[in-house]
Parts: structure tokens; C-alpha cells; sequence
């Protein structure tokens, strides 16, 4: 009784709409408004393990049916989680990026919400680490909630959630509440009347990008556009390669070209590419082109010079014809004018060993650089 008093008046103290809150002291679990309520605040008991809820899977079944009628193919890869599952991946976070920062992107055992059955971690087949951006994502954002579902974490609401930006997670919580909560435009917290769970987090912290990294304020720049984004663990990983599918999204976002769709000319491009969209405005705005056998490669790292090349078509970038000081580009080089723009616009100055390196894949966090440095001096 004590357990529920107190839940009681802390509802009071920090709601804006004095919700319903109804504690089960033979459960211990927590309801407001009748909504099973799992987050930084609230837990289930270790002993509680209802398995995946029926009700639920049955709901992303129609969902996932309904999608791809629409020419889209989702699946679930996370559902329920029990305890010790839960424990051991928030140890396994914690050991490899420390409590503060597994903190924003994962849940204490008690505290997450895939303990309770309710929650679908969806993913597009196909789809790679810019998830965000995926057919299945914008499908999901627009209709999952006639399904009963809502998206758990939104974006720019950490600091309500306590959880940063996550596309993928959703709570099934009924048709009736989940349009409820989709019309207010409200997370679930604000929803409630619940106070925020933690204080603002600034946009751009990665877990394995420190602001002593070399392109620390490039990344930063780009994420608080919503340009670039990170992956589920929350780390950036800037030395992994740019491909050419995330080169293709990032200049369609960073130059705010209305997204289209079409018919492809790339062999290599499907219809239901997830993101098709992106490959198809970007081609049409003259910022790609496929190589000698017409494909696009979409998996495939962009090099430097195919970074030069893609800003110069952007931008519009301008030169004097200054010769270039790096002794691996020649002025017979496919792409020697667009590295002598980029060069004379003091967007690269080269190695120190005095080459370019062009056919070297550009890193995420290079491609960061490149971009936000160009973006800066157009503006």
C-alpha cells in the first residue's frame, strides 16, 4: 500500500493532467491510464516474464501485411526480452562504453520495454545502418498506429524519453490509444503527463566520437540537421567506409531537394530498393551516375575523388585552373578539375605526404568533413 501511495503522489506532483496510476503490489507493475508504463522511471519485477504478447504480434502480422501489399517487407528482429537477456546486453553496453553512455541507447534490466511483450524492434530486409531513412520507416511513421503501434522514441525527444532517436522501436499499445497518441503528436511521457525521465542531451554525442576527434564539430554540424545519423548502439563509427547509398541520401538532405521516384536505369537498383527514393533524386539532379556497366552500386564505399566529384555537381563549385600539388593525380585523372575545385575552395588540402589518395574510400567521418565544410562556404 505504501508502494502505491507513493506512486500515487509522485503522479500528482509531476503530471500535467493528473493520470490515472494503479500499482499491483503483487506484480509490481505500474499502469497509468490503464497503459502498462515501462521506461527510466518505471520497472517490471525480475520475476515478470509474459513471453511476446499475442495480441501484439497478431497486430504486426496484419501491419507487416498490409506493408507489403505496398510493396514493403518488414520484419520484427526484436521482440520480448527476459531479464537475464536484458541484463547481460546492457552489461555487455556498459562494459564496452561505460554506464553514461550505454544509458542513452540502452535500457537497465526492469527498464525496458521488450521486457513487457509490447515492443517490435522493425527493420526493413535490406535495409543498412541508415535505417532512418528506409521505404519501411516513412510506411511505418505514417501508419503504424492504425495498427496499434507507436513509435516509442522520436526524434529530439531524449530528453522526455531518456532515449535518443530509435526509428526502429514500437510499443504496441491498441488502435484506440495508439491514434490517441499519434493525433496529439506527443511521445508517450508527454502523453501521460509524465515529467521529462532526464535532462537534454546535446545532439551529435557519439559513444566512440569525443569532441577531441579530428571531425568531432563536422559530425556534430551535420547531425543537428538530421543530415547524418548514428547506429542503434549509439556509436557513429567514423572509420567505417561512406557507401554510395549514404553519400546519396546525406547531399539530397544537406541540399533539401524534394524526394521523387521513378524508373531507374541502374541494373543494380530494385524497384523496391529501400532506398530508391534517395538514388533516384540524387541521379535526377545530376549528382550520380552509374559506372562502365551502368550499375549504381549501392554497397559500394565512394572514393575521394568520387567525393570531389559528386560536392563539385552540387555545389557548383568554381576554379582558376591552379595546378595541384599532390603527385598521385595527374591532369589526366577522370576527376582532376573536381579535386582542383575542392582543393582551390580549401576543402581538402591532402596527406602529408603530399597525395591525395582519390581511389582511397572516404570514412564516414571524411565524407562528414567534406560535406560540412562545403555546406559552410556555400552559406
Amino acid at each position: 500500500m505504501k508502494k502505491w501511495l507513493l506512486l500515487l503522489a509522485f503522479s500528482l506532483l509531476t503530471a500535467t493532467a493528473n493520470p490515472e496510476v494503479s500499482n499491483a503490489a503483487s506484480s509490481g507493475l505500474t499502469y497509468i491510464d490503464g497503459i502498462l508504463i515501462v521506461n527510466k522511471t518505471y520497472s517490471v519485477p525480475s520475476s515478470y516474464a509474459p513471453g511476446e504478447n499475442k495480441t501484439a504480434r497478431s497486430a504486426f502480422n496484419q501491419m507487416a501485411a498490409a506493408a507489403k501489399n505496398d510493396g514493403i517487407g518488414m520484419y520484427a528482429f526484436s521482440t520480448y526480452r527476459s531479464y537475464s537477456r536484458q541484463k547481460e546486453l546492457y552489461d555487455n553496453y556498459v562494459k564496452k562504453y561505460g554506464q553514461k553512455e550505454a544509458d542513452r541507447f540502452s535500457a537497465k534490466p526492469g527498464h525496458s520495454e521488450h521486457q513487457t511483450g509490447l515492443a517490435f524492434d522493425i527493420s526493413q530486409s535490406g535495409a543498412s545502418d541508415v535505417y532512418a531513412e528506409s521505404a519501411a520507416t516513412r510506411w511505418l511513421a505514417k501508419n503504424a498506429y492504425k495498427y496499434g503501434f507507436i513509435l516509442r522514441y522520436p526524434q529530439n525527444k531524449e530528453h522526455i524519453t531518456g532515449y535518443m532517436y530509435e526509428p526502429w522501436h514500437y510499443r504496441y499499445l491498441g488502435v484506440t490509444t495508439a491514434t490517441a497518441v499519434y493525433n496529439s503528436g506527443k511521445t508517450l511521457e508527454e502523453y501521460l503527463g509524465l515529467y521529462p525521465v532526464k535532462p537534454p542531451v546535446p545532439p551529435g554525442i557519439y559513444t566512440d566520437t569525443p569532441q577531441t576527434h579530428w571531425a568531432y564539430k563536422d559530425i556534430v554540424y551535420l547531425s543537428d540537421q538530421n543530415i547524418i545519423t548514428g547506429f542503434k548502439d549509439g556509436s557513429f563509427q567514423p572509420n567505417k567506409k561512406t557507401t554510395r547509398t549514404e553519400a546519396a541520401i546525406m547531399l539530397v538532405k544537406a541540399l533539401k531537394l524534394p524526394l521523387e521516384t521513378g524508373s531507374l536505369s541502374y541494373p543494380d537498383v530494385s524497384d523496391d530498393h529501400w532506398a530508391k527514393p534517395y538514388i533516384y533524386t540524387a541521379t535526377k539532379a545530376g549528382l550520380f551516375v552509374g559506372n562502365a556497366n551502368g550499375n549504381f552500386r549501392p554497397a559500394a564505399g565512394i572514393t575521394r575523388a568520387e567525393v570531389a566529384a559528386v560536392l563539385s555537381r552540387a555545389y557548383g563549385l568554381q576554379h582558376t585552373n591552379q595546378a595541384l600539388p599532390f603527385e598521385d593525380v595527374s591532369e589526366n585523372y577522370w576527376a582532376y578539375e573536381d579535386i582542383q575545385k575542392i582543393y582551390e575552395n580549401k576543402l581538402a588540402s591532402g596527406y602529408e605526404d603530399g597525395t591525395f589518395q582519390p581511389t582511397t574510400l572516404a570514412t564516414r567521418a571524411h565524407f562528414a568533413a567534406f560535406l560540412a565544410r562545403t555546406m559552410q562556404q556555400a552559406n
